[in-house]
Protein backbone atom coordinates (compact mmCIF):
# COMPACT_ATOMS: atom_id res chain seq x y z
CA UNK A 1 0.00 0.00 0.00
CA UNK A 2 1.38 3.40 -0.98
CA UNK A 3 1.64 6.43 1.30
CA UNK A 4 -1.41 8.19 -0.20
CA UNK A 5 -3.57 5.06 0.09
CA UNK A 6 -2.50 4.58 3.68
CA UNK A 7 -3.48 8.15 4.54
CA UNK A 8 -6.97 7.60 3.16
CA UNK A 9 -7.37 4.44 5.23
CA UNK A 10 -6.47 6.17 8.51
CA UNK A 11 -8.81 8.02 10.83
CA UNK A 12 -8.24 11.54 12.12
CA UNK A 13 -7.43 12.01 15.82
CA UNK A 14 -10.07 13.70 18.01
CA UNK A 15 -10.11 17.31 16.82
CA UNK A 16 -12.45 20.16 15.94
CA UNK A 17 -10.57 20.78 12.72
CA UNK A 18 -12.51 18.09 10.87
CA UNK A 19 -9.56 17.49 8.55
CA UNK A 20 -7.75 14.36 7.57
CA UNK A 21 -4.90 14.46 8.35
CA UNK A 22 -4.82 16.82 11.31
CA UNK A 23 -2.88 19.77 9.89
CA UNK A 24 -0.66 21.32 12.54
CA UNK A 25 1.33 23.27 9.96
CA UNK A 26 -0.11 24.24 6.56
CA UNK A 27 3.38 24.17 5.13
CA UNK A 28 4.33 20.99 6.95
CA UNK A 29 6.77 18.74 5.16
CA UNK A 30 6.25 15.56 7.22
CA UNK A 31 3.35 13.15 7.66
CA UNK A 32 3.18 11.13 10.87
CA UNK A 33 1.03 8.00 10.98
CA UNK A 34 0.59 7.13 14.64
CA UNK A 35 -1.26 4.55 16.67
CA UNK A 36 -2.03 0.86 16.46
CA UNK A 37 -1.09 -1.53 13.74
CA UNK A 38 -4.58 -1.72 12.21
CA UNK A 39 -5.90 1.05 9.97
CA UNK A 40 -8.97 1.55 12.15
CA UNK A 41 -7.08 3.04 15.11
CA UNK A 42 -4.39 5.02 13.36
CA UNK A 43 -4.20 8.79 13.18
CA UNK A 44 -2.43 11.08 10.72
CA UNK A 45 -0.70 14.39 11.39
CA UNK A 46 0.81 16.91 8.99
CA UNK A 47 3.68 18.55 10.85
CA UNK A 48 6.81 20.63 10.45
CA UNK A 49 9.85 18.36 10.79
CA UNK A 50 12.01 21.26 11.99
CA UNK A 51 9.57 21.93 14.85
CA UNK A 52 9.96 18.31 15.94
CA UNK A 53 13.73 18.59 15.65
CA UNK A 54 13.82 21.65 17.89
CA UNK A 55 11.57 20.04 20.51
CA UNK A 56 13.18 16.62 20.74
CA UNK A 57 16.77 15.37 20.42
CA UNK A 58 15.34 11.96 19.63
CA UNK A 59 13.28 13.25 16.71
CA UNK A 60 16.30 15.30 15.60
CA UNK A 61 18.37 12.13 15.41
CA UNK A 62 15.58 10.10 13.80
CA UNK A 63 14.53 12.62 11.16
CA UNK A 64 17.84 14.25 10.33
CA UNK A 65 20.28 11.44 10.98
CA UNK A 66 21.24 8.21 9.20
CA UNK A 67 17.96 6.48 9.98
CA UNK A 68 15.15 5.13 7.83
CA UNK A 69 12.85 7.90 9.12
CA UNK A 70 14.95 10.63 7.46
CA UNK A 71 13.61 12.55 4.46
CA UNK A 72 13.50 10.46 1.25
CA UNK A 73 16.16 11.52 -1.23
CA UNK A 74 13.99 10.60 -4.22
CA UNK A 75 11.49 13.41 -3.54
CA UNK A 76 8.66 11.06 -2.49
CA UNK A 77 6.25 11.89 0.34
CA UNK A 78 7.99 12.05 3.71
CA UNK A 79 5.99 9.69 5.92
CA UNK A 80 7.03 8.28 9.30
CA UNK A 81 5.10 5.61 11.15
CA UNK A 82 4.86 5.66 14.95
CA UNK A 83 2.76 2.56 15.68
CA UNK A 84 3.58 2.44 19.42
CA UNK A 85 2.57 6.03 20.20
CA UNK A 86 -0.81 6.89 21.71
CA UNK A 87 -2.76 9.16 19.37
CA UNK A 88 -4.50 11.17 22.13
CA UNK A 89 -1.18 11.97 23.78
CA UNK A 90 0.51 12.71 20.48
CA UNK A 91 -2.29 15.14 19.56
CA UNK A 92 -1.52 17.16 22.70
CA UNK A 93 2.26 16.95 22.33
CA UNK A 94 2.29 17.93 18.65
CA UNK A 95 -0.16 20.75 19.36
CA UNK A 96 2.20 22.17 21.99
CA UNK A 97 5.18 21.91 19.65
CA UNK A 98 3.31 23.74 16.87
CA UNK A 99 1.63 26.33 19.13
CA UNK A 100 -1.81 24.88 18.35
CA UNK A 101 -3.53 24.60 21.72
CA UNK A 102 -7.04 23.46 20.79
CA UNK A 103 -6.45 19.96 22.15
CA UNK A 104 -4.19 20.92 25.08
CA UNK A 105 -5.95 20.62 28.49
CA UNK A 106 -5.77 23.81 30.55
CA UNK A 107 -6.05 23.12 34.28
CA UNK A 108 -7.88 19.80 34.41
CA UNK A 109 -6.66 16.57 32.89
CA UNK A 110 -7.37 12.89 33.49
CA UNK A 111 -4.60 10.83 35.13
CA UNK A 112 -4.61 8.47 32.15
CA UNK A 113 -4.10 11.23 29.58
CA UNK A 114 -1.38 12.88 31.67
CA UNK A 115 0.38 9.54 32.03
CA UNK A 116 0.15 8.91 28.27
CA UNK A 117 1.53 12.38 27.50
CA UNK A 118 4.47 11.80 29.83
CA UNK A 119 5.16 8.42 28.25
CA UNK A 120 5.49 10.13 24.87
CA UNK A 121 7.56 12.98 26.30
CA UNK A 122 9.88 10.56 28.08
CA UNK A 123 10.28 8.45 24.95
CA UNK A 124 11.32 11.44 22.86
CA UNK A 125 13.20 13.21 25.69
CA UNK A 126 11.15 16.42 25.67
CA UNK A 127 9.39 16.71 29.02
CA UNK A 128 10.49 20.36 29.13
CA UNK A 129 7.80 21.33 26.60
CA UNK A 130 5.22 20.80 29.38
CA UNK A 131 6.53 23.67 31.54
CA UNK A 132 3.40 25.88 31.26
CA UNK A 133 1.02 23.07 32.23
CA UNK A 134 2.93 20.58 34.40
CA UNK A 135 2.28 22.20 37.78
CA UNK A 136 -1.47 22.72 37.32
CA UNK A 137 -1.89 19.24 35.80
CA UNK A 138 0.04 17.66 38.65
CA UNK A 139 -1.97 19.45 41.35
CA UNK A 140 -5.20 18.35 39.69
CA UNK A 141 -4.16 14.72 39.25
CA UNK A 142 -2.79 14.43 42.79
CA UNK A 143 -6.23 15.37 44.07
CA UNK A 144 -7.81 12.45 42.22
CA UNK A 145 -7.82 8.74 42.98
CA UNK A 146 -4.95 8.00 40.62
CA UNK A 147 -3.80 4.39 40.27
CA UNK A 148 -0.54 3.73 42.12
CA UNK A 149 1.25 2.53 39.01
CA UNK A 150 0.33 5.54 36.88
CA UNK A 151 0.97 7.96 39.73
CA UNK A 152 4.51 6.71 40.28
CA UNK A 153 5.33 7.17 36.59
CA UNK A 154 3.89 10.70 36.59
CA UNK A 155 5.83 11.58 39.74
CA UNK A 156 9.00 10.05 38.30
CA UNK A 157 8.85 12.08 35.12
CA UNK A 158 8.03 15.35 36.92
CA UNK A 159 10.63 14.89 39.66
CA UNK A 160 7.97 15.00 42.38
CA UNK A 161 9.89 13.31 45.20
CA UNK A 162 7.18 13.30 47.88
CA UNK A 163 4.53 11.81 45.60
CA UNK A 164 7.00 9.33 44.14
CA UNK A 165 8.09 8.16 47.61
CA UNK A 166 4.48 7.65 48.67
CA UNK A 167 3.62 5.59 45.60
CA UNK A 168 6.90 3.65 45.80
CA UNK A 169 5.92 2.45 49.27
CA UNK A 170 2.37 1.69 48.12
CA UNK A 171 3.64 -0.53 45.32
CA UNK A 172 6.05 -2.40 47.59
CA UNK A 173 3.20 -3.40 49.90
CA UNK A 174 0.27 -3.55 47.46
CA UNK A 175 1.62 -4.89 44.15
CA UNK A 176 1.12 -8.51 43.11
CA UNK A 177 3.13 -10.79 40.85
CA UNK A 178 1.77 -12.83 37.96
CA UNK A 179 2.72 -16.44 37.33
CA UNK A 180 5.15 -15.08 34.72
CA UNK A 181 6.92 -12.96 37.35
CA UNK A 182 5.57 -9.56 36.36
CA UNK A 183 4.50 -6.90 38.84
CA UNK A 184 0.86 -5.94 38.56
CA UNK A 185 -1.92 -4.15 40.42
CA UNK A 186 -5.01 -6.31 40.70
CA UNK A 187 -7.25 -3.29 41.30
CA UNK A 188 -6.58 -1.98 37.81
CA UNK A 189 -5.17 -5.00 35.99
CA UNK A 190 -2.26 -2.77 34.99
CA UNK A 191 0.95 -4.67 34.23
CA UNK A 192 3.58 -2.64 36.05
CA UNK A 193 6.67 -4.51 35.04
CA UNK A 194 7.72 -7.11 32.52
CA UNK A 195 11.12 -8.39 33.57
CA UNK A 196 12.16 -8.77 29.95
CA UNK A 197 10.97 -5.41 28.60
CA UNK A 198 9.63 -2.15 29.92
CA UNK A 199 6.24 -2.15 28.23
CA UNK A 200 4.39 0.80 29.73
CA UNK A 201 7.04 3.48 29.86
CA UNK A 202 9.31 5.09 27.33
CA UNK A 203 12.39 3.08 26.34
CA UNK A 204 15.60 4.00 28.13
CA UNK A 205 17.54 3.98 24.87
CA UNK A 206 16.43 5.90 21.80
CA UNK A 207 18.52 7.65 19.13
CA UNK A 208 19.73 10.94 20.58
CA UNK A 209 18.35 10.24 24.08
CA UNK A 210 20.59 10.65 27.11
CA UNK A 211 20.70 7.73 29.55
CA UNK A 212 21.67 7.22 33.16
CA UNK A 213 22.24 4.30 35.52
CA UNK A 214 18.95 5.13 37.23
CA UNK A 215 16.01 4.28 35.00
CA UNK A 216 12.34 3.32 35.35
CA UNK A 217 13.40 -0.31 34.98
CA UNK A 218 15.92 -0.10 37.85
CA UNK A 219 13.32 1.55 40.11
CA UNK A 220 10.80 -1.19 39.40
CA UNK A 221 13.45 -3.82 40.08
CA UNK A 222 13.96 -2.20 43.48
CA UNK A 223 10.22 -2.42 44.18
CA UNK A 224 10.20 -6.10 43.20
CA UNK A 225 13.29 -6.81 45.32
CA UNK A 226 11.93 -5.21 48.50
CA UNK A 227 8.56 -6.89 47.97
CA UNK A 228 10.33 -10.25 47.68
CA UNK A 229 12.29 -9.55 50.89
CA UNK A 230 9.04 -8.99 52.78
CA UNK A 231 7.35 -12.07 51.29
CA UNK A 232 10.37 -14.21 52.21
CA UNK A 233 10.27 -12.81 55.76
CA UNK A 234 6.56 -13.52 56.20
CA UNK A 235 6.84 -17.03 54.82
CA UNK A 236 9.92 -17.61 56.95
CA UNK A 237 8.01 -16.79 60.13
CA UNK A 238 5.02 -18.88 59.10
CA UNK A 239 7.05 -21.92 58.12
CA UNK A 240 9.21 -21.67 61.25
CA UNK A 241 6.07 -21.91 63.39
CA UNK A 242 4.90 -24.95 61.42
CA UNK A 243 8.30 -26.68 61.42
CA UNK A 244 8.67 -26.12 65.16
CA UNK A 245 5.46 -28.04 65.80
CA UNK A 246 6.13 -30.70 63.19
CA UNK A 247 9.23 -31.92 65.05
CA UNK A 248 8.64 -34.83 67.39
CA UNK A 249 9.59 -32.81 70.45
CA UNK A 250 8.13 -29.55 69.17
CA UNK A 251 11.42 -27.97 70.18
CA UNK A 252 13.68 -25.87 67.98
CA UNK A 253 17.46 -26.21 67.75
CA UNK A 254 17.85 -23.17 69.98
CA UNK A 255 15.86 -24.83 72.73
CA UNK A 256 12.70 -22.80 72.14
CA UNK A 257 9.56 -24.83 72.77
CA UNK A 258 6.37 -24.27 70.78
CA UNK A 259 4.21 -24.63 73.89
CA UNK A 260 5.10 -22.72 77.03
CA UNK A 261 4.00 -25.78 79.04
CA UNK A 262 5.66 -28.25 76.65
CA UNK A 263 2.29 -29.87 76.08
CA UNK A 264 2.17 -32.01 72.88
CA UNK A 265 -1.61 -31.61 72.70
CA UNK A 266 -1.21 -27.83 72.49
CA UNK A 267 1.39 -28.17 69.75
CA UNK A 268 -0.84 -30.50 67.72
CA UNK A 269 -3.85 -28.21 68.10
CA UNK A 270 -1.96 -25.10 66.94
CA UNK A 271 -0.17 -26.95 64.13
CA UNK A 272 -3.47 -28.10 62.64
CA UNK A 273 -5.02 -24.71 63.15
CA UNK A 274 -2.17 -22.82 61.50
CA UNK A 275 -2.14 -25.10 58.45
CA UNK A 276 -5.93 -25.09 58.12
CA UNK A 277 -6.35 -21.35 58.60
CA UNK A 278 -3.51 -20.28 56.29
CA UNK A 279 -4.73 -22.73 53.63
CA UNK A 280 -8.15 -21.11 53.82
CA UNK A 281 -6.89 -17.51 53.78
CA UNK A 282 -4.31 -18.17 51.05
CA UNK A 283 -6.82 -20.32 49.15
CA UNK A 284 -4.44 -23.20 48.59
CA UNK A 285 -4.34 -26.81 49.76
CA UNK A 286 -0.53 -26.95 49.52
CA UNK A 287 1.28 -24.81 52.06
CA UNK A 288 3.60 -22.41 50.18
CA UNK A 289 7.32 -22.39 50.99
CA UNK A 290 8.86 -20.54 48.03
CA UNK A 291 8.49 -16.76 48.11
CA UNK A 292 8.63 -16.57 44.32
CA UNK A 293 5.43 -18.63 44.17
CA UNK A 294 3.45 -16.06 46.17
CA UNK A 295 1.46 -13.94 43.73
CA UNK A 296 -0.61 -11.92 46.21
CA UNK A 297 0.60 -8.63 47.67
CA UNK A 298 2.65 -8.27 50.85
CA UNK A 299 -0.34 -6.57 52.44
CA UNK A 300 -2.64 -9.48 51.57
CA UNK A 301 -0.12 -12.07 52.78
CA UNK A 302 0.36 -10.22 56.06
CA UNK A 303 -3.41 -9.99 56.58
CA UNK A 304 -3.79 -13.70 55.78
CA UNK A 305 -1.16 -14.69 58.34
CA UNK A 306 -2.58 -12.35 60.98
CA UNK A 307 -6.09 -13.70 60.46
CA UNK A 308 -4.81 -17.29 60.61
CA UNK A 309 -3.00 -16.73 63.93
CA UNK A 310 -5.70 -14.60 65.56
CA UNK A 311 -8.39 -17.21 64.86
CA UNK A 312 -6.45 -19.98 66.61
CA UNK A 313 -8.10 -21.31 69.75
CA UNK A 314 -5.67 -22.04 72.60
CA UNK A 315 -5.49 -25.47 74.16
CA UNK A 316 -7.61 -25.88 77.33
CA UNK A 317 -5.82 -27.67 80.21
CA UNK A 318 -7.80 -29.70 82.71
CA UNK A 319 -7.24 -28.29 86.20
CA UNK A 320 -8.07 -30.14 89.44
CA UNK A 321 -8.50 -27.81 92.37
CA UNK A 322 -8.22 -28.57 96.07
CA UNK A 323 -11.83 -29.79 96.20
CA UNK A 324 -11.15 -32.28 93.41
CA UNK A 325 -13.32 -30.17 91.10
CA UNK A 326 -12.25 -30.48 87.45
CA UNK A 327 -12.37 -27.52 85.05
CA UNK A 328 -10.84 -26.58 81.69
CA UNK A 329 -8.76 -23.44 81.30
CA UNK A 330 -7.08 -22.02 78.19
CA UNK A 331 -5.47 -19.16 80.10
CA UNK A 332 -2.29 -21.12 80.68
CA UNK A 333 -1.77 -21.48 76.91
CA UNK A 334 -2.60 -17.92 75.90
CA UNK A 335 1.05 -17.17 75.10
CA UNK A 336 1.43 -20.24 72.88
CA UNK A 337 -0.39 -18.50 70.06
CA UNK A 338 2.20 -16.89 67.69
CA UNK A 339 -0.09 -13.91 66.96
CA UNK A 340 1.69 -11.49 69.32
CA UNK A 341 5.12 -12.59 68.15
CA UNK A 342 3.99 -12.15 64.57
CA UNK A 343 2.81 -8.59 65.20
CA UNK A 344 6.21 -7.68 66.64
CA UNK A 345 7.99 -9.50 63.83
CA UNK A 346 6.11 -7.73 61.05
CA UNK A 347 6.72 -4.32 62.61
CA UNK A 348 10.45 -5.07 62.60
CA UNK A 349 10.44 -6.27 58.98
CA UNK A 350 8.36 -3.33 57.77
CA UNK A 351 10.86 -1.00 59.42
CA UNK A 352 13.70 -2.80 57.60
CA UNK A 353 11.84 -2.51 54.29
CA UNK A 354 11.17 1.20 54.82
CA UNK A 355 14.87 1.66 55.59
CA UNK A 356 15.75 -0.01 52.27
CA UNK A 357 13.32 2.31 50.48
CA UNK A 358 14.75 5.36 52.22
CA UNK A 359 18.29 4.38 51.19
CA UNK A 360 17.15 4.35 47.55
CA UNK A 361 15.28 7.64 47.81
CA UNK A 362 18.24 9.38 49.47
CA UNK A 363 20.84 8.11 46.99
CA UNK A 364 22.78 10.67 44.97
CA UNK A 365 21.63 9.13 41.68
CA UNK A 366 17.97 9.36 42.65
CA UNK A 367 18.13 12.88 44.13
CA UNK A 368 20.12 14.15 41.15
CA UNK A 369 17.77 12.60 38.61
CA UNK A 370 14.65 14.01 40.26
CA UNK A 371 16.22 17.47 40.54
CA UNK A 372 17.05 17.37 36.83
CA UNK A 373 13.44 16.48 35.98
CA UNK A 374 12.15 19.39 38.06
CA UNK A 375 14.58 21.69 36.30
CA UNK A 376 13.32 20.45 32.92
CA UNK A 377 9.79 21.59 33.69
CA UNK A 378 10.77 24.73 35.59
CA UNK A 379 10.18 23.54 39.16
CA UNK A 380 12.85 24.83 41.53
CA UNK A 381 11.35 22.95 44.46
CA UNK A 382 8.19 21.19 45.54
Amino acid sequence: MGADEELKACKSPPTDHGQNPLVLDDDGDLILVAGGRTFHNKAVFKVDASALRRASPVWKAMLFGPWSESKPKDGSKWLVRLPADDTDALTVVLGIIHNVYDSVPSDTITPTLMWKILVVCDKYDMTRILKPWALSWSKHVRGLNTNYEKAIFIAWELGDEAWFASRFKDLVFKSCVTAQGRLTCLSSGFMIWDFATLTHFGPDRMPGKTTSSLSPSSILEDIASIRLFLVESLLGFLNAEIDLRLSGTAQANNGQHACVLKDPACNDLLLGGIIRNTSMTLKTTIHPREATKIEISVESLQNACSAAFESLKPHANVIINCNSYMSASSTLHADCNPAKRFDSFILKKRAEALSKIENILQSDDYKGRMAKQRENIGWKSL
